[in-house]
């Protein structure tokens, strides 16, 4: 049985950071982070490597497709230690041609709420914030 050749795609999108700054009103002697928030916007996939994106593998041939569905897993870390907590921590979980897979996946997802999900590991733990299915155009 032969592997599925895999293709690669890549992310366009804006991310903003706000906080994560050093706490001045914490004891001095314990100092701390204040917690960090992302705000993520997905906004479209490349054919080719943009100066800024991120590489995504996926099973399909994306030529000739006019969108894919990715699934996005948005999380919260806990604070450990000094470090604050950090929200809207996100994960691209699949990429799909078809919305009904994607579907799917959201599915699974949300029954087994655990740490391993189609057979590997998943950043968020066993809590996740939300899984939302995008629509994004492939820009040539």
């Amino acid at each position: 049985m032969s592997k599925k050749e895999k293709y690669k795609i890549y992310l366009i999108y804006d991310q903003y950071t706000r906080g994560g700054e050093l706490c001045t009103d914490c004891d001095p002697d314990y100092p701390r982070y204040k917690d960090t928030y992302y705000d993520f916007t997905p906004k479209g996939l490349r054919l080719e490597p943009p100066w800024s994106g991120k590489a995504i593998e996926i099973n399909c041939d994306p030529r000739g497709l006019g969108h894919l569905y990715l699934v996005v897993v948005k999380y919260t870390t806990d604070a450990v230690d000094m470090l604050g907590s950090s929200h809207g921590n996100w994960h691209i979980e699949g990429v799909f041609e078809k919305y009904k897979e994607a579907e799917n996946l959201v599915e699974d997802i949300t029954k087994k709420q655990g740490q391993y999900v189609a057979g590997h590991w998943c950043p968020w733990g066993n809590y996740f914030d939300s899984i939302t299915i995008e629509r994004l155009s492939i820009w040539d």
